[in-house]
């Protein structure tokens, strides 16, 4: 009875197997795996909610920008900004005059240009990054799982579930290669904005040096030029500080042309990141995965 009954449920067994459509899935090779000797114990060989940067602790978030120079991200990004705005920041004066002589307010330029949290995007960045290793991590888990049920899971059923498990995989390696990617544009970007940054803290310092170190010097003969009472000829040595000036103003203009160039860059970076992420989130499965057969 015993044995009539097994060859029942293998019969019936069989059947409900066949009743499903083959699946066609990728075989693993133990030089893919992580510790393939343990692959069939289903256990994670790598824990995805670890943080990357210090593996005995739990993820909570990214690190302080400025002390995670092991990533490349001590980006001091914020604090040439926050310089720049200082320096920009000065009396109503000397404003009223850089703008009559270059018929732009161009220290409220410069202003707008370096404002915001730049921390905060590099927080972000890294948040990218870190996704990106926590993928890499959960896809070196799955793979180990295909590795143990590939050779014992068989038929239909078996086959459906390693078909899953692979497309799963795939999924995995694409949000993995999305989040390292954006991470990396977002990096790249904030070393370009400092870089660019330096350059204009420099033309800034030159021009506000023209400014407030050679005109304001001139005492009376300002006042009568902000007030419009003397022109450029009425005198020799108010000529020459608004020539110097003048020279001092080109090389901010080209640092802040370089920094708006940036900002469309980084406005195409964002299109670009939306628009990949998309991409990514389209190759996981398309339904959770239901075994064949219960």
């Amino acid at each position: 009875m015993a044995k009539l009954y097994r060859e029942t449920d293998h019969e019936a067994a069989a059947k409900a197997d066949a009743a499903y459509p083959d699946s066609l899935s990728e075989r693993v090779a133990p030089d893919d795996v992580a510790s393939p000797e343990t692959a069939a114990s289903f256990t994670d060989f790598d824990n995805a909610s670890r943080n990357p940067r210090h593996p005995e602790l739990e993820y909570t978030g990214p690190d302080n920008p400025g002390e995670d120079a092991f990533g490349g991200w001590n980006i001091e990004v914020q604090r040439i900004a926050d310089d720049i705005a200082g320096g920009a920041s000065i009396s109503g004066a000397a404003r009223g005059l850089l703008t009559k002589l270059v018929g732009i307010d161009l220290l409220t330029v410069v202003e707008k240009l370096v404002a915001g949290d730049w921390d905060a995007l590099l927080r972000q960045g890294m948040v990218f990054e870190d996704t990106g290793l926590a993928f890499a991590k959960i896809k070196q888990n799955v793979d180990r799982g295909r590795f143990g049920i590939q050779e014992r899971w068989t038929g239909h059923a078996g086959e459906a579930a390693r078909a899953w498990l692979t497309d799963y995989s795939h999924a995995c390696a694409e949000h993995a290669r999305f989040c390292t990617e954006a991470g990396q544009k977002i990096k790249n970007f904030a070393r370009a904005a400092y870089d660019a940054m330096q350059a204009l803290d420099i033309a800034l310092e030159g021009l506000l040096d023209a400014l407030l170190g050679k005109v304001f010097k001139l005492g009376k003969a300002l006042e009568m030029f902000l007030l419009g009472i003397a022109g450029l000829g009425d005198g020799e040595s108010v000529r020459q500080a608004i020539a110097g000036i003048m020279t001092e103003v080109t090389p901010l203009r080209t640092a802040i042309d370089t920094l708006n160039t940036l900002a469309h860059t980084i406005a195409s970076i964002s299109e670009l990141v939306a628009g990949n992420g998309e991409i990514a989130a389209k190759a996981w499965p398309g339904e959770p995965y239901k075994h064949p057969g219960t």
